[in-house]
C-alpha cells in the first residue's frame, strides 16, 4: 500500500500534467514574433512588457534560459498564474506558464 506522501506526490503530478495539457491545447505557434498569439479567454489582456520581480525570480529559480526580454499576461481565472513569453533575440519567442505561489514553470508551451 502506498503512503500518504506517495499518494499526494502522484496526485500533484497528475494535476500538473493536466494543467500542462490544457495550457498546451490553448497555445499556438510560439515563434510568430509580436502578435497576440494567446486567444484563450483566461488571458484577455494585452501583453505587459514591464518588469516583474516575481516572474523574474520564478524563471531564474527554474533555470529558464533565453529570457533576456519577456512579456506576460495574468490569468483571469487563477491569481498568481501568468502566461509568459521570452526571447533572447527579439524575433523567436517561447511561451511558459508561470505560477508565482508554487514557484513552478510549465513549458515551453
Amino acid at each position: 500500500m502506498q503512503s500518504k506522501k506517495q499518494i499526494v506526490r502522484h496526485l500533484f503530478s497528475a494535476v500538473a500534467f493536466l494543467i500542462f495539457v490544457l495550457l498546451a491545447a490553448g497555445s499556438t505557434d510560439s515563434n510568430n514574433g509580436g502578435s497576440n498569439k494567446t486567444s484563450a479567454p483566461e488571458y484577455p489582456v494585452s501583453w505587459n512588457t514591464g518588469y516583474s520581480i516575481d516572474i523574474s525570480r520564478v524563471l531564474v529559480k527554474n533555470n529558464i534560459r533565453g529570457c533576456g526580454q519577456y512579456e506576460y499576461k495574468p490569468n483571469s481565472r487563477s491569481t498568481g498564474h501568468f502566461r509568459v513569453r521570452c526571447t533572447s533575440d527579439g524575433n523567436n519567442w517561447t511561451e511558459y506558464a508561470v505560477f508565482i505561489g508554487s514557484e513552478k514553470v510549465i513549458g515551453p508551451l
